[in-house]
C-alpha cells in the first residue's frame, strides 16, 4: 500500500504497544572539484537514530520531519551542504551528514554532522567529525597525483583517505534487509589508472572521475541518508560539482497488526513480512497509531 494522502485503518487494538522506530537523517552534499588541481571529498551519511521499544498509544498522533539531502557544492572549489535534520515525535533528532570538502584551501576540509564529510584532495584536508555516526576522510599524504578527496563518513565505518587511499565512503548499517547512511565517495584528479572513491553501502555516492571533461560527484540514494559523491577535476577542463545528497527516512516496524487506528499525512509506504508490519515514510508529515 502507497500514498500521499491520509490513510486510516481501523484494526482491532490495544491500549499502547511497542514498536521499532529507524530515524535518519539526510546525507551531505559532496564537494566541488577545484579546476584544474584538486577533488573534492564525499558528504557524510545521515544520523541514524533506533529505538528498539518505542511505546505508541493508538490514536496518538507524532509529527513526522524528513531531512532532505544536502546540495553538492558546484563545479570550483565549492564546499557541499550539510544534510537536513529528522525527527520522529520525541526522539533525539538525526542530525544530517557533514558536507564534502572542496578542493582545496581552507574550504578543504570535511564539515561536520551525523557523520562526518571527507576533505578535499588538498594536503591539508582534515575530515568532518560524526556526532552520531563515524568521521569523513581525511586528505592523507603525497603531494603528487591523483588528489583524491577523502570518502564521507558512514554509520558502521569511517570514510578512507583521500590521496594515499582509496577515498571510499564509509559503510553504513543495516536494519530489517535495509541498509542506511552510507558516507559519499571522493572525487579524483585526472591519472591514468586510477579510480574515484566508490560510495559506502547505503546509498551513498561515487566520487567524480578526472579527466578533460570531469564529472560530477553520484548522488545519494533517496530515502537512504547516503552522502553525496565528491566532483573531480582534470588537466585540463574545469572541476565539477559534487553530487546531493540522498534524503532521510523513518521506519516504524512492529509485530503484527498492534495498532487500533494507522493514519498519515505525507509520503509513506506500507509493507508486511514475516508477522511484522512497517510503515516507511519518506516526507515530512504525522503519523497516528
Amino acid at each position: 500500500m502507497m500514498g500521499s494522502m491520509m490513510r486510516r485503518a481501523m484494526i482491532a487494538g490495544e491500549s499502547t504497544y511497542t514498536a521499532e522506530v529507524l530515524v535518519v537523517g539526510g546525507g551531505g552534499g559532496g564537494g566541488g572539484g577545484q579546476t584544474n588541481n584538486y577533488a573534492a571529498g564525499g558528504g557524510g551519511g545521515g544520523g541514524l537514530i533506533r529505538d528498539a521499544a518505542f511505546v505508541l498509544t493508538p490514536g496518538t498522533t507524532y509529527a513526522v520531519t524528513i531531512g532532505s539531502g544536502g546540495a553538492g557544492g558546484a563545479a570550483g572549489n565549492n564546499v557541499g551542504t550539510v544534510g537536513g535534520d529528522s525527527v520522529f515525535a520525541t526522539m533525539t533528532t538525526a542530525t544530517g551528514g557533514g558536507r564534502g570538502g572542496a578542493g582545496s584551501g581552507s574550504a578543504s576540509n570535511g564539515g561536520n554532522g551525523g557523520c562526518g564529510g571527507g576533505a578535499g584532495g588538498a594536503p591539508s584536508g582534515t575530515g568532518g567529525t560524526g556526532s552520531i555516526g563515524f568521521n569523513g576522510g581525511a586528505y592523507g599524504t603525497g603531494s603528487n597525483a591523483p588528489y583524491r578527496g577523502g570518502g564521507g563518513g558512514g554509520m558502521s565505518a569511517v570514510g578512507a583517505v583521500g590521496n594515499s587511499g582509496t577515498g571510499n565512503g564509509g559503510a553504513g548499517v543495516t536494519y530489517n534487509g535495509v541498509t542506511y547512511a552510507g558516507g559519499g565517495g571522493g572525487g579524483i584528479y585526472a591519472t591514468s589508472g586510477q579510480s574515484a572513491g566508490t560510495g559506502g553501502s547505503g546509498g551513498g555516492g561515487n566520487g567524480g572521475v578526472g579527466g578533460s571533461s570531469p564529472s560530477a560527484g553520484s548522488a545519494g540514494t533517496a530515502n537512504t541518508g547516503g552522502g553525496g559523491g565528491g566532483g573531480g577535476t582534470g588537466s585540463s577542463g574545469t572541476g565539477s560539482a559534487g553530487g546531493n545528497g540522498g534524503s532521510g527516512v523513518v521506519a516504524i516496524r512492529y509485530s503484527g497488526d498492534a495498532s487500533a487506528t494507522a493514519a498519515f499525512t505525507g509520503t509513506w509506504s506500507t509493507s508486511t513480512a514475516g508477522g511484522f508490519t512497517t510503515h516507511t515514510l519518506t516526507s515530512s508529515g504525522t503519523f497516528t497509531a
